[in-house]
């Protein structure tokens, strides 16, 4: 029962299990029978899609054995999904015997990963995955492929994985190729799906910009797991190296990464100039923040060169700069720190230190316009689409502060959209190009609007070495090409101007304007203009490439120039210089203009315009000299301008000119030119100047004329001089062509000296060529008398070359005797002939013979007769030798005025010049020389020199013996008579040692010393000793001195110390009248120059300066005669003088106390008399007393005070009145008795004593004031005013006197006792005939002849 229970479940279970086989079987050949169609494939899919909700799809073609090709497919996943628009699959399945599943390809078209998993702080838990089979893709493409996290998307072009597979934990890739659209990579590797899967790859990366450069790949190389994931990028073509790690599990994304690297040039910012030598970039953080420091040295067009260092910080929002240093070539240190955000727009506060930063070592076009910078910059500013607000402070360490602010409605450097800035300043002082000087104190720049339309507002003090010290305000509305300014006013020190007008730029530069001027000082504006002006005027203008004009319209000025008062009224004045640089005349027109400056003025009417000149100047020009200071004269005509403009033809109008002079160098009297010249000498025109006493080089030409007449082909010229003594006239034809080279003859000439006639004794011709400079004379000679001077071939002059060859015969030397100085005369025939050979670069070539035979000079004398002194012969030669030297020689031989030579050779090629040649003369009479000396009345002796000179031509060294034997000398107004004089000096190279012996009277006196030449100032150093020299000028004094001085000359210096002894003296003035009066202060002494002329002498030459340190020491004969004083002179003096104080004196002279003194006819004695220096030697103070004794009494007149200025008072030993003190002094006794003026004397039997005591009282009251009333009659026109006391007794009276007229006199007399007045008028009517009037207590007419016999 149990076994065939058994065997039934056995047989049923074996028949099931036949049955599931068989089904099973069947259900595969169904399946297998189905994948090979594609109704089949398409019906499993679709069935496979309705039987679950994670993967849906469409199926387009294919099955599932050869391939199958799906459309819309989507896998959606807890926290993400995967969609493709098409994917194509091909599968062995055959390999899943084998447990492989084997993808052959795999295709994906527009494949998206989107990633939603909510955000969270966990780390990602990585699953062990270990794969029961073995699954392998050998080839799998996606194109168009992103990932969608969350909005943040990674697009990808091609993502290709070939020969991969993936076999429990180990996933092997083979090739992975991931493109970017601005990168791929190129991948192999491996990793494990254990742990935190750890991976390794390498491979390269190639960005698109770093491709576009023609750069290698750069390769990569990962090594780690997610968790701590190691990265390193190495260049091939550049020094360039970044290692990093990153942690892929953690969500914060932590990374940390270093980018190194050498000398570098990225090619991509090659235009920038960027490269740099060194750097490296460090950064760490998480996908939230970043922290980077930077240690590099960089240099761009823009980042000068120098060593950067950074650290700061990012969230990604915002970057705050801990700090940033720059160290560059620069100079100094530029430090920022700050914070720059784009959370909400961008904003950003910044701070900048600047020490010593010199931005024109970058950029040198600013050097001329920023200094070197240090001190503070703070810039805050938030700037969007919507709004902008920017801040800009500085704060320089010279005080210069800025403050600037910008507001726009869209990004600030959006410059279309409205923009409102507000800029203020302090303190800026620079130079600037142009400007050199910039100082503004403050400023304001307000700007609002857009470059369409916009207003400007400018206010500053400003100073400029262009523009003064001021305010100006600048209010202005502006568009693009155009600005309207409705205020252009400055007011400061140089005066106030207002303005408005209009500037515009669409088409070059225009502008129109009105200008008001009030005080205007020009100085600060054209330093060489210095003018004050007040007026107005309209200005317009334009200036582009095709047109420049300038128009001034309604200019009335007034104010002064140059000190002097200025006019200028102009209706319309225009200007064009569109043509000027081709035209060389601007284009131009005017309307009855009119200037007057001081004392001249000149009017304008017309001008040049449309290639015609029609222009009247009318010149009133009445003092030069205020228009140019090397002009002087007046200069007044009309001068019309008309025709073409490269033709124009001149008319002068009695152009007339009067006391011109021109550098002081050429002057006239008078001058008149008048004529036409027609269209610029090419038609026929005539041209007329006269001129009188015209002065050339200190010559004279009293009168002078030109007469031109022609045309520029074909004219004459006629002139003619008349200075007598000399006549000269001539007359030249020729013609001048349009290079202006003139071509003609001297058709006939005449100089005429005195009575002395050269004749120009044929035609020559006559060529100037004016490119080379050139002029040519042709051979041709003039005859005077015997004499003929002849130019005996073509003489050539100019600037390259030179030829001549002159020859004089038979010339009269005395017909020279102009040229000679007064006292001398030559009677001689002189002869001679040069000529001379140049060319540039070259040696000149030349020779010179004058010389002179048988002939005598004769010299005046002061006093005695003339002395002659006839010569053999004077010959003077000069030519270059073989060697380029200058070569000349005089020779004299003359018996009894001396004879020698110099013979001597001048190098010209050396630099200085250098000089070798000889020296000897022989028994040289000094008279000869006493016509070159005008001060001296007698000159004599023998002079012998000897020697040898060589050296600079300027500082030659000589080398020999000089000796002076019996010199004699006496010069005009100096007190001594040398005579016997014997002088040696040896002369070594550029110093001399001297010694000798001279007489004067009976005195004689030794000198010793030297000079010396060496130095730039050379100078003498003499000692002289002297015994008894006579000094005299008579009858004003003798006198005997022995000196012991030091004298040391240098040029226009001479010192001189030392002590001299006057041992015998005698002092004799002449007496001055009691009418002479002293020259007034103010009156100048000077010399008259000139023979025919009188000139006032100014100071033409350099002075003599003095310094003196001498002992004057006065012997026991010195004695003192004059102005009633007879004393003996004991003291003495220490005299000092240095420039430009005048000769000082310190010490006394005294008076011999048995000195008397007589005046008035009495007789004094000196009891006192000190004459103190202690000062000017002109002013010492006097301490001296003169005494009478009347009887018991002692009466005396003291003077005291300075000797200009002296103070007399009467004194006595006992008490009495002043007219007592006179009466004893004059009288011998008191004037009055009892009660009564006591004039006659009562022991003079009838002399009256009133004329002498009248006289006395003037001259003590009124001594000296001669010359204020000669002061006062000058003022008032009184001539010759004299003070004078006439009359005796009661009848004394005191006059003033002086003529009115040269023919009228006037005399007013009062009385010195008595009240009458005397009043005397004398017209002198004729030589012999006058008459006079008086008015007194009588009046009286009375007519007076003078008889003279």
């Amino acid at each position: 029962m149990l076994k065939k229970t058994s065997l039934f479940l056995w047989r049923s279970i074996s028949h099931v299990l036949v049955a599931v086989l068989l089904l099973l079987f069947v259900v595969w050949l169904a399946l297998v029978l189905l994948a090979h169609s594609a109704t089949g494939s398409r019906w499993l899919l679709e069935k496979a899609v309705q039987l679950q909700k994670l993967v849906k799809y469409e199926v387009v073609s294919g099955d599932l054995i050869n391939g199958i090709q799906l459309k819309n497919f989507r896998f959606t996943g807890k926290t993400f999904y995967l969609q493709a628009n098409r994917l194509q699959l091909n599968i062995t399945w055959a390999a899943l015997l084998a447990k492989e599943l084997r993808v052959n390809t795999l295709y994906g078209q527009g494949v998206t990963l989107d990633l939603h998993a909510p955000p969270t702080n966990k780390p990602t838990q990585l699953k062990y995955i270990n794969l029961p089979l073995h699954i392998v893709l050998d080839d799998g493409v996606l194109t168009d492929a992103k990932i969608d996290k969350r909005g943040f998307i990674i697009p990808i072009e091609r993502l290709a994985l070939a020969s991969a597979s993936w076999y429990k934990t180990q996933l092997q890739l083979g090739d992975v190729n991931f493109v970017h659209p601005q990168f791929n990579v190129q991948l192999q590797g491996q990793l494990k799906t254990q742990d935190n899967y750890p991976i390794q790859a390498h491979g390269l990366v190639q960005a698109k910009f770093w491709q576009n450069k023609q750069l290698k790949p750069l390769s990569i190389k990962g090594v780690g797991d997610f968790a701590n994931l190691g990265l390193e990028l190495v260049s091939r073509d550049l020094p360039i190296a970044l290692s990093s790690t990153v942690d892929l599990l953690v969500p914060t994304l932590d990374y940390q990464a270093t980018l190194r690297w050498g000398k570098l040039e990225l090619p991509w910012l090659k235009e920038q100039g960027f490269s740099s030598r060194y750097g490296q970039l460090m950064v760490n953080g998480t996908k939230q923040q970043l922290n980077l420091s930077l240690n590099a040295d960089l240099k761009s067009k823009l980042l000068p060169q120098g060593e950067y260092r950074a650290f700061a910080q990012t969230d990604w929002h915002k970057i705050q700069i801990d700090s940033l240093e720059a160290r560059t070539l620069l100079g100094g240190l530029l430090a920022i720190n700050g914070e720059v955000s784009w959370h909400k727009g961008l904003t950003w506060d910044l701070n900048s230190d600047w020490f010593d930063v010199d931005l024109a070592k970058q950029w040198p076009i600013v050097q001329h316009y920023l200094p070197v910078l240090s001190g503070k910059m703070q810039t805050q500013g938030a700037a969007s689409a919507t709004h902008s607000q920017v801040t800009l402070k500085t704060q320089l360490a010279n005080k210069e502060q800025w403050h600037i602010q910008q507001q726009s409605p869209s990004w600030f450097w959006h410059w279309q959209q409205p923009q409102q800035i507000q800029a203020s300043w302090q303190n800026i002082k620079r130079r600037l190009p142009a400007l050199e000087v910039f100082d503004s104190q403050k400023g304001q720049l307000n700007y609002q609007g857009i470059p369409d339309s916009y207003t400007l507002k400018v206010t500053a003090n400003l100073l400029t070495n262009k523009t003064p010290q001021g305010d100006w305000q600048f209010d202005a509305k502006g568009q693009t090409k155009q600005l309207n300014f409705s205020q252009l006013q400055y007011q400061g020190e140089s005066g106030h101007i207002n303005g408005d007008g209009q500037l515009t730029w669409h088409q070059g530069l225009a502008w129109h304007s009105r200008l008001q001027f009030e005080d205007l000082k020009t100085e600060a504006w054209l330093p060489s203009v210095t003018a004050q002006i007040t007026g107005l005027s309209e200005v317009a203008g334009q200036w582009s490439s095709q047109h420049k004009a300038l128009q001034l319209a309604q200019t009335q000025l007034q104010g002064t120039f140059k000190g002097l008062p200025l006019h200028i009224d102009s209706p319309q004045f225009n200007i064009d210089l569109s043509q000027f640089l081709l035209a060389h005349i601007p284009t131009f027109s005017t309307q009855q203009t009119q200037i007057i400056w001081g004392n001249n003025q000149l009017q304008l009417d017309g001008g040049l315009t449309q290639n015609t000149w029609n222009l009247i100047a009318d010149t009133q020009l009445n003092d030069l000299s205020q228009l140019l200071p090397q002009l002087q004269g007046q200069l007044n005509g009309m001068v019309a301008v008309r025709g073409q403009n490269q033709k124009p033809s001149f008319t002068v109008m009695d152009l007339w000119a009067q006391d011109l002079a021109i550098d002081k160098k050429v002057s006239l009297d008078t001058a008149t030119l008048y004529g036409t010249l027609q269209a610029l000498g090419e038609e026929q025109s005539q041209l007329q100047l006269s001129a009188h006493q015209v002065q050339v080089a200190n010559r004279v030409i009293p009168d002078m004329g030109i007469s031109l007449n022609g045309t520029q082909k074909q004219h004459q010229l006629t002139w003619q001089v008349l200075a007598e003594p000399v006549v000269a006239e001539g007359v030249l034809q020729g013609a001048l062509d349009d290079t202006f080279n003139w071509q003609g003859q001297s058709e006939s000439g005449m100089v005429k000296v005195q009575d002395f006639l050269w004749v120009q004794q044929q035609p020559f011709a006559l060529i100037w060529q004016m490119q080379q400079k050139q002029v040519s004379m042709a051979a041709h000679c003039w005859q005077a008398e015997q004499a003929q001077l002849c130019n005996q071939e073509v003489l050539l002059a100019s600037p390259t070359q030179a030829h001549a060859n002159i020859a004089l015969n038979q010339l009269e030397i005395s017909r020279l005797s102009a040229l000679f100085p007064e006292g001398l005369a030559w009677r001689g025939v002189l002869e001679g002939q040069a000529a001379v050979d140049w060319v540039a670069n070259q040696p000149p070539h030349f020779s010179a013979n004058v010389l002179t035979n048988n002939g005598e000079l004769g010299l005046i004398q002061d006093e005695g007769e003339a002395l002659t002194f006839p010569y053999h012969q004077l010959r003077l030669t000069a030519k270059d030798d073989a060697e380029n030297n200058i070569a000349f020689r005089f020779d004299m031989q003359a018996p009894n005025m001396g004879q020698g030579y110099i013979d001597a050779r001048i190098n010209p090629q050396t630099t200085p010049y250098q000089i070798n040649g000889a020296m000897l003369l022989e028994k040289v009479n000094l008279a000869i020389l006493k016509p070159f000396l005008p001060n001296m009345r007698h000159l004599a002796g023998e002079m012998n020199l000897s020697g040898g000179l060589t050296g600079d031509i300027t500082r030659p060294d000589f080398y020999g013996e000089f000796s002076l034997k019996d010199g004699e000398a006496l010069a005009k107004n100096i007190p001594i008579d040398i005579t016997q004089t014997n002088i040696q000096a040896s002369i070594r190279g550029k110093e001399a040692t001297i010694q000798g012996r001279l007489n004067s009277g009976g005195g004689v006196a030794n000198m010793l010393g030297q000079a010396q030449w060496h130095e730039q100032t050379p100078n003498v150093e003499l000692n002289i000793e002297g015994n008894r020299l006579e000094l005299a000028q008579k009858p004003l004094f003798t006198a005997k001195v022995s000196p012991k001085i030091k004298l040391n000359i240098e040029p226009y210096l001479v010192n001189v110390t030392g002590e001299a002894l006057v041992e015998d003296a005698l002092l004799k003035p002449e007496s001055l009248s009691d009418k002479a009066v002293p020259l007034s202060t103010d009156i100048k002494i000077v010399d008259l120059l000139g023979k025919d002329n009188i000139k006032v002498s100014k100071k033409i030459s350099r002075v003599w300066s003095v310094n003196a340190d001498i002992d004057l020491q006065l012997g026991e004969n010195v004695f003192f005669s004059g102005f009633g004083l007879q004393s003996k002179l004991t003291g003495s003096l220490k005299l000092q003088q240095k420039p430009p104080r005048v000769m000082q004196a310190i010490g006394e002279i005294q008076l011999d106390k048995e000195a008397k003194y007589e005046a008035y006819g009495q007789r004094l004695n000196i009891r006192q008399g000190q004459i103190l220096f202690a000062g000017s030697i002109a002013q010492p103070a006097l301490a001296i007393e003169a005494i009478k004794e009347v009887d018991d009494k002692v009466v005396g007149v003291r003077v005291d005070g300075r000797a200009n200025l002296p103070n007399l008072t009467l004194f006595a030993d006992s008490p009495m009145s002043q007219d007592e003190m006179l009466g004893y002094l004059l009288l011998g006794r008191p004037l009055y008795q009892d009660g009564q003026l006591a004039i006659l004397d009562p022991n003079s039997s009838g002399k009256n004593d009133g004329a002498l005591l009248a006289s006395a009282a003037l001259s003590l009251g009124v001594k000296g004031g001669q010359g204020l009333a000669s002061g006062i009659g000058t003022a008032l026109g009184v001539k010759d005013v004299a003070l004078s006391a006439e009359g005796s007794g009661d009848d004394a009276q005191f006059t003033v006197s002086g003529y009115l007229t040269p023919s009228l006199y006037l005399r007013y007399g009062v009385g010195v006792f008595t009240p009458v007045n005397k009043v005397t008028l004398r017209y002198k009517l004729n030589k012999n005939l006058y008459l006079e009037a008086i008015s007194s207590l009588e009046s009286a007419l009375d007519l007076f002849y003078n008889f003279k016999f």
